[in-house]
């Protein structure tokens, strides 16, 4: 009996040699993917590290190639702008803080999980780097992408300055400035040292500018604008200002001011600037039975008549604004209000006065009629108009029969 149990022990121990162990197989993940822009796509797979031009939105596409129905973890390190999209597989998706999309997805029928983050803001150089990693319980993969337009890095800024005070501006700003003054428009660029800029300040030409950070030249572009080809100081910066005398009504002159890099998109912002005023065109004259005789504003004319004469005043401005007139003349008859709607009344001083909105084409045009006409040398009229507190517009008319008078003495005995 001890001997068979001595077997049957030793056998056991044989047995329980030769049996294999089981052993847990871990389940398989592999990433791919890559970025999809306009110019084609890019893939993707463990380890990548993709440097990517681009001039346009982008997609960022994890894929995931697995067991179907394991669960995957995956990671998107990109900035935040909208919401992703799981394309296959399900799961759900949530925004971390520190910058990053998570998912959590079930693999589908095929053991393919696949998200998409679209991304719409293209970075100049240094670009963007992206990435995606993921991981089960067993493995974590991962792969980056630097995104970049190109483009150097440019920053543009500047502004407006006048007397009032200095008003800045960023590529995309458009001022509203009202100064009596003269101004100046200031274009900067802060960009890297030595880099090669252009700017453009479309203005009008009055006197030449100045490049007062960096060095370069300008010339004058027939078509309305200074051209600038800068190379940046030291600390990267580009400054370049143009002063301006004229300073017109309302709505005011519109500048400027551009810069980019060769073969890149420009940055710009733009400025109108005005004094505040109401635009008010004055014109009109004296029509004779000669013939009309035009005036603008700041005109002097002189006039011989045989006959009575017509006093025009015609104003171009806005359709609806209130404008008013002044004619310098003696009393004779009622004035007429041939454009617009208004009222007139007659000053002790020697004047017309008139309170006048303009029609719907924008204009007002008085008529005050003249009988008697004066011997050299002559009488003198005028014609004022203004909107507001702004400055009138006035112009002269010397008018005469161009008969000189002659007193002859009395005689007596």
């Amino acid at each position: 009996m001890k001997a068979k149990s001595a077997f049957v022990s030793t056998l056991l121990v044989m047995l329980l040699i030769f049996i294999p162990t089981v052993k847990a197989v871990a389940a398989y993940l592999v990433l791919e993917g890559g970025v999809n822009t306009v110019e084609g796509w890019n893939g993707a797979t463990n380890g990548s590290s993709l440097d990517i031009t681009t001039t346009a939105a982008f997609d960022i596409v994890g894929t995931v190639y697995t067991e179907p129905g394991l669960n995957v973890n995956l990671r998107i390190g990109v900035d935040k702008e909208q919401d992703p999209i799981i394309t296959k597989g399900t799961g759900s998706f949530s925004w971390n803080t520190e910058g990053f999309w998570e998912f959590q997805v079930t693999a589908d029928a095929q053991g393919v999980v696949e998200v998409v983050v679209h991304v719409e803001n293209v970075s100049p150089l240094p670009g963007r780097t992206v990435y995606v990693s993921a991981w089960n319980e067993d493995t974590s993969q991962f792969w980056s992408a630097n995104v970049t337009n190109g483009e150097q890095l440019m920053n543009l800024s500047g502004g407006i300055n006048t007397l009032e005070g200095w008003t800045s501006a960023t590529s995309g700003s458009a001022l509203t400035i009202v100064t009596e003054t003269p101004f100046d428009i200031v274009g900067t660029v802060y960009s890297e040292s030595g880099a090669l800029v252009n700017l453009r300040i479309a203005t009008d030409k009055e006197q030449d500018p100045i490049i007062t950070k960096g060095t370069g030249s300008f010339s004058w572009n027939t078509e309305g604008f200074w051209e600038f080809q800068v190379t940046a100081d030291a600390q990267g910066t580009v400054e370049v200002v143009a002063h301006s005398e004229h300073i017109t009504a309302l709505p005011g002159r519109v500048v400027i001011v551009s810069a980019w890099y060769s073969g890149q998109t420009a940055q710009s912002w733009s400025a109108s600037i005005s004094n505040g005023d109401r635009p008010v065109s004055l014109n009109g004259g004296i029509n004779t039975v000669e013939g009309w005789n035009g005036a603008t504003n700041g005109s002097s004319l002189d006039i011989t008549t045989t006959a009575a004469f017509d006093i025009v005043g015609t104003v171009y401005t806005e359709p609806g604004l209130n404008v008013n007139l002044r004619i310098g003349v003696d009393k004779e008859q009622d004035p007429i209000i041939t454009k617009g709607t208004g009222s007139f009344s007659w000053n002790t001083e020697g004047f017309w006065e008139f309170q006048v909105t303009a029609d719907a084409q924008g204009v007002v045009e008085v008529v005050v009629h003249v009988e008697n006409v004066s011997p050299l040398p002559g009488r003198t009229v005028y014609v004022s108009a203004w909107h507001g507190d702004q400055n009138p517009q006035t112009w002269f008319a010397t008018v005469s029969n161009g008969v000189y008078q002659v007193f002859l003495p009395i005689i007596t005995r």
